[in-house]
C-alpha cells in the first residue's frame, strides 16, 4: 500500500488526519504535507487547521468519480 493510499484510508475512516498522529501510525510518512499536496492534485479538498500543538487536515471534498466514456 502506498503512502497516499494509507492517508486516503485514514481520511475515509475519520474525515481528518493530523501530522503527529500520522508520524505515530505511519512511521514512513514523515512529510504529511507532501502527501496532502499529492491528494489535492487528484482533486481532494482540505481545510487545514493549526491548533498550536499539531496541524490538522480536515477532508472537505473528494474528487468526483471518473466517468467512463461510452463509444458507439
Amino acid at each position: 500500500m502506498t503512502q497516499n493510499e494509507r492517508v486516503k484510508r485514514k481520511l475515509d475512516r475519520d474525515g481528518f488526519i493530523t501530522r503527529n498522529e500520522c508520524v505515530r501510525q505511519f512511521p514512513a510518512i514523515l512529510r504529511l504535507s507532501a502527501r496532502i499536496q499529492d491528494l489535492e492534485e487528484e482533486g481532494y479538498v482540505f481545510r487545514p487547521e493549526d491548533t498550536g500543538r499539531d496541524y490538522v487536515y480536515h477532508l472537505v471534498a473528494k474528487p468526483a468519480p471518473k466517468q467512463m466514456a461510452l463509444t458507439i
